[in-house]
């Protein structure tokens, strides 16, 4: 029986939530930080310098899918597992790999880290492609934070908006966040670290809350510790500062982000949430840092929650056929993703002319074997 009629969706909202009206994310209001702590480095002078080691690196691999490996979301005895089972950080055959993930993650994701991968990759103006040719880049990506799956990202993709097309046929905007949310992941092909592209994402800046995952384990060699600056409940923060205004650990979640505010995604706001904070499972699901959280974070929350049942209960071992969705998702693209504005002058004479729907992406040292593909 196919994965779609086993499942059972996911509830909907109701009341208003139902009608998002767009809306930017951001304001023009300065960040709600502390002043002391504007670019402060207190503490920075007896800090270690921050280790970008490259054993921990994203697998990159092109393999077909093991459909055993794919958990389904009501789970029996002999097909999978419960939703209760799900994001089970305490054993299974994955385990050596995710912890080894979030152990470099809580050591290198520090305050000054972030800040510089946030200036690194905030232009958005080095390499353009198109939204289905950066999808494609998915199928060689593992995400070796997942304790659930081991299987190209880029099925999760669809798996993710199909669940969403199932159970909110009216909200299109809805579905093609389901396709995008991941892409970000593509950082992991020019080299980044797996720990500064997966995982669940957290404030740095401030104490870390106890529903982070191994919490207790993994931060005793973070520089950040050392800080008495960051390991207060607000840190450099103001109470209820708002999530536009904190800076989250970095990964995939921030710079997709970035990626679709630099384009000028006609999407509504919560579409944006989604993308953004879809990885801060200490917030949505393990109701931490709400002293941080404003009025519009709480207004948006309801909203990422509902993305989050189908971004972890849609993996399924009836794998999607991207090739039979495509055309309905780039019918999606042509509708909320603008043209790309013009030539870029820092692209390579080869890239895809700007009548195509193209993403302005970031970065310096794409390999040549990603450009290749890219562009031929």
């Amino acid at each position: 029986m196919p994965c779609s009629e086993r499942s059972s969706a996911p509830g909907r909202l109701t009341g208003d939530l139902l009608s998002p009206v767009p809306a930017p994310v951001s304001s023009a209001s300065p960040p709600y930080i502390r002043p002391e702590a504007i670019n402060s480095r207190a503490g920075a002078a007896d800090s270690p310098e921050i280790s970008l080691p490259t054993a921990g690196r994203m697998k990159v691999v092109n393999v077909g899918c093991d459909p055993s490996e794919v958990y389904r979301p009501e789970g029996d005895a002999e097909n999978g597992k419960s939703k209760g089972d799900y994001r089970n950080f305490k054993d299974g055959p994955l385990m050596d790999r995710v912890y080894n993930t979030y152990l470099q993650m809580h050591t290198n994701q520090t305050v000054d880290f972030v800040q510089r991968k946030n200036e690194e990759y905030g232009g958005c103006h080095l390499r353009r492609m198109t939204i289905m040719e950066a999808l494609d880049l998915l199928d060689n990506v593992v995400d070796e934070s997942d304790p659930d799956v081991n299987f190209p990202n880029s099925y999760h993709a669809y798996q993710t908006a199909e669940g969403i097309r199932r159970a909110h046929p009216d909200k299109d905007w809805f579905h093609l966040v389901g396709l995008l949310h991941d892409i970000g992941k593509i950082l992991a092909l020019v080299g980044e670290p797996q720990w500064a592209v997966v995982g669940d994402t957290f404030p740095v800046g401030c104490k870390v809350q106890d529903s982070v995952v191994f919490r207790d384990s993994t931060f005793h060699n973070n520089p950040d510790m050392t800080n008495p600056l960051y390991n207060t409940k607000y840190g450099i923060y103001q109470p209820h500062c708002g999530l536009e205004n904190v800076l989250m650990s970095w990964g995939h979640d921030e710079y997709m982000y970035k990626v679709m505010k630099h384009n000028k995604f006609a999407l509504p706001q919560e579409a944006f949430y989604m993308v953004r904070f879809h990885s801060f499972y200490p917030w949505h699901t393990g109701g931490d840092y709400m002293h941080l959280c404003n009025e519009d974070d709480l207004r948006m929350l309801p909203w990422v929650k509902e993305f989050n049942k189908f971004d972890l209960y849609t993996k399924c071992g009836e794998l999607p056929n991207p090739s039979e969705l495509k055309p309905y998702y780039q019918s999606l693209i042509g509708k909320y993703c603008p043209d790309g504005q013009g030539e870029d002058e820092t692209a390579p004479k080869d890239s895809p002319p700007a009548s195509k729907k193209a993403l302005h992406v970031t970065h310096q040292s794409w390999p040549a074997s990603v450009n290749q593909y890219l562009y031929s």
